[in-house]
């Protein structure tokens, strides 16, 4: 009996230890016995006066538009970027906390007035050149980044009694249908120099009716011996655009005053940029069996 009790002790002991020193339970604890359901996305708790365990899962969200949040039962909360990326060249991707992904178009203008601007979703943004070419020979074809493509008249490119038509290439100039030296009708002047301001007129239909000067009229102002023909052997001084006189141009220049003597003085007008010209004194059209120029005395 008493090996009985002995063996009995024994194993009460070894027991004991092997349960923390202690053989009995602990009175009044209903969580004692633990309550981790093992899984990383629940929040485990138990209530020590009902020992009513819960689960409840676990807040992923963390106010960020710009993560993907999720939970695994073994490694727990996770917050992944979100990809941005639409795979199109023609936007711009961003993500904004708040917002959330944008795809915003990219602005292909460069603002060069040269180029043709567009946009490949595969290969991005492009400039190609404008083509300034109008297919027009006679025009001087070039393009500003500002005011765009240009196609500037040549008419020297063209034969004499013909402009260039930026429309239609080389086309008849037309003629000087009336010019005019219009004041003064004679002037003393001092060799070696300047003479007084001469004014001569121009009309042309379809050139000199528009405001402003036409770049198809070339006025000259010149002198020459007395009773000659003012073609040949004349001295010619470039004259500027003065003003529009109804259908009319008028033109102003002066001359260098020669040596001394008198002189006859006139105008020339073209309309076919300085090719051919007609010659105008102070009838009107220069006409050789009645002229009526200008008279310059020089004095030294």
């Amino acid at each position: 009996m008493n090996v009985r009790r002995a063996l009995a002790a024994t194993l009460a002991a070894a027991l004991a230890a092997a349960c923390g020193g202690s053989s009995e339970s602990t009175p009044g604890d209903p969580c004692a016995g633990g309550f981790d359901d093992g899984d990383a996305c629940t929040v485990d708790a138990c209530d020590p006066a009902t020992g009513e365990v819960t689960h409840d899962p676990v807040a992923v969200d963390d106010g960020d538009a710009c993560t993907a949040d999720s939970c695994d039962p073994v490694a727990g909360v996770s917050h992944v970027p979100v990809g941005v990326d639409d795979g199109d060249a023609c936007t711009a991707d961003s993500c904004d906390p708040a917002s959330g992904v944008s795809h915003v178009p990219v602005d292909s203008d460069d603002g060069d007035a040269c180029t043709v601007d567009a946009c490949d979703p595969a290969s991005g943004v492009s400039h190609v050149p404008v083509d300034v070419d109008d297919l027009v020979a006679c025009t001087a074809d070039s393009c500003d980044p500002a005011a765009g493509v240009q196609h500037d008249p040549d008419h020297l490119a063209c034969a004499a009694g013909q402009h260039c038509d930026p429309g239609a290439g080389c086309a008849s100039a037309g003629v000087v249908e009336d010019c005019i030296v219009s004041f003064p009708i004679f002037f003393p002047a001092v060799s070696g120099e300047p003479t007084p301001l001469v004014y001569g007129r121009v009309y042309s239909t379809g050139v000199t009716e528009p405001d402003g000067p036409s770049d198809r009229v070339v006025a000259d102002v010149g002198y020459g011996t007395q009773g000659t023909d003012p073609a040949v052997g004349w001295t010619w001084f470039a004259a500027s655009y003065r003003i529009q006189r109804p259908i009319h141009d008028e033109y102003q220049g002066t001359m260098l005053a020669p040596a001394p003597g008198t002189y006859d003085y006139a105008y020339r007008m073209s309309v076919d940029a300085g090719r051919t010209f007609t010659y105008c004194d102070t009838a009107g059209i220069y006409d050789p069996g009645s002229p009526t120029f200008g008279v310059m005395t020089v004095t030294p």
